[in-house]
């Protein structure tokens, strides 16, 4: 069995792309590109951190009381989808508990779709969750 190679740290990532760990621009809170997308959301989503034109997106549909969350999962990365019912800061995120939205890590880039029914249920606000192992 051949073993899938290791995925570059955050810190080997910052030197690849900043050419060291402690330049101001390789912070993982800063956004190099200005494109909304903190360095370490772009190290976890692999999008270039030097592109305002490359990003990770995150997209929703809706038709009657079903919600479609939509993204692209990267490999050997965790994403899943949160909710809240209001913008209160009081109120926490919870995890979407559908089939569609299980955590896993898998082994190859794939698109996602999260499907939320909200029959009778007030509006939703969502999010997603992207995470390293």
């Amino acid at each position: 069995i051949n073993a899938l190679p290791a995925r570059q740290t955050f810190a080997d990532w910052q030197v690849a792309v900043f050419g060291s760990t402690s330049d101001p621009n390789a912070a993982a809170e800063f956004d190099f590109d200005d494109d909304g997308a903190s360095n370490y959301l772009e190290w976890l989503t692999g999008t270039d951190a030097q592109s305002s034109t490359s990003a990770w997106l995150v997209g929703v549909t809706t038709a009657a009381e079903t919600v479609h969350i939509e993204f692209e999962k990267a490999a050997d990365r965790g994403f899943e989808v949160q909710f809240k019912a209001s913008l209160d800061p009081a109120e926490a995120w919870q995890l979407l508990d559908v089939p569609s939205n299980q955590r896993s890590f898998g082994s190859a880039d794939a698109p996602v779709v999260v499907t939320d029914t909200l029959s009778g249920l007030p509006s939703r606000l969502y999010r997603v969750r992207v995470f390293a192992q």
